[in-house]
């Protein structure tokens, strides 16, 4: 009875980790929704960025989502809890700047330059390689004999996940045409 108790409890850890791990695959879905943003950089209260510019941000949140050498390493020497924070602390600091950049639209905290909106945005895309690092890795190891199923699983949810957050988005934000709401739930969620 004790032996059965015991592999109980052992499943319903490794069911958890698996759980949360999907909650960050779909949270991690965010790195896709970059079409819901730039709508307002182009016209939002003092926001006029050219097609440029916004190609810029783009572009720097995608180059740093996939640069993940820190990250490999951060997991090697210090384990996943610690990546997963950093990967934490990135994306809440990337999401709470994009809501403070969008704030007050007619007169932004930060202004409107698009090194600010680089630099935040650049945060929360680079947090992506964190959260698939600390979690797909700790589940290849969880669920050795399952791992091609753990990573069609998660990076699944990961496609999905954009398709959550726009809906999420839609059911929500659009109605109220801010953008900095939008931002700050993004950072509630993924700090979730």
């Amino acid at each position: 009875m004790v032996a059965s108790n015991f592999f109980v409890r052992g499943d319903m850890k490794l069911l958890f980790q698996l759980c949360v791990s999907i909650w960050v695959s779909i949270a991690n879905g965010a790195q896709f929704c970059f079409g819901i943003f730039t709508p307002f950089m182009k016209g939002y209260g003092q926001f006029a960025y050219t097609q440029k510019e916004v190609t810029l941000v783009a572009t720097v949140g995608a180059v740093l989502s996939f640069f993940s050498l820190p990250t490999g390493y951060l997991y090697d020497r210090f384990g996943p809890r610690p990546t997963l924070i950093v990967g934490s602390f990135l994306n809440l600091t990337g999401w709470l700047g994009m809501w403070l950049l969008f704030l007050k639209k007619d007169d932004p905290i930060l202004g409107t330059s698009p090194a600010w909106m680089c630099f935040f945005y650049g945060f929360s895309q680079l947090s992506a390689s964190f959260y698939e690092t600390g979690s797909v890795l700790t589940n290849l190891e969880a669920f050795s004999s399952q791992q091609g199923r753990i990573i069609i699983l998660q990076k699944t949810f990961m496609g999905l996940g954009s398709s959550v957050i726009t809906t999420y988005y839609m059911a929500f934000f659009h109605q109220t045409h801010d953008i900095s709401q939008f931002c700050l739930f993004l950072a509630l969620f993924n700090f979730a």
